[in-house]
């Protein structure tokens, strides 16, 4: 009963091969400053948005004082590139509609401005 009773060592499974990593996202080309405010065709932007740039406002948010896109709700800006609607303004259907539809259209800009 003296005897020490000497284990042999656990052998360790061999490590699973690791998975093939995701290849990461290639990320978007940025727009210079310059081609972001340059104003589109006037044929791309219908009347009601007309002089909208990636950072500049409506010419008729300018004029009234008020925000096109959230002239039913809180007044404030609801540009898309500026910080979109207000949680208040994202309840009336008619400002949710107009905001997508300018979200749409400056994504249309986006992409002209890299083509040309």
């Amino acid at each position: 009963m003296d005897e020490q009773i000497q284990e042999a060592p656990a052998e360790r499974p061999q490590d699973k091969p690791r998975k093939p990593r995701k290849p990461r996202r290639i990320p978007r080309r940025a727009v210079s400053p310059a081609a972001a405010a340059k104003p589109a065709a006037p044929g791309a932007i219908p009347a009601e948005f007309a002089g909208l740039t990636l950072v500049e406002c409506c010419d008729a948010c300018h004029a009234t004082g008020r925000c096109v896109i959230t002239k039913e709700g809180s007044g404030l800006c609801g540009h898309p590139r500026k910080g979109g609607i207000q949680t208040r303004d994202m309840v009336v259907h008619a400002i949710s509609e107009r905001y997508m539809r300018v979200k749409k259209l400056l994504g249309h800009l986006v992409v002209e401005m890299r083509a040309s």
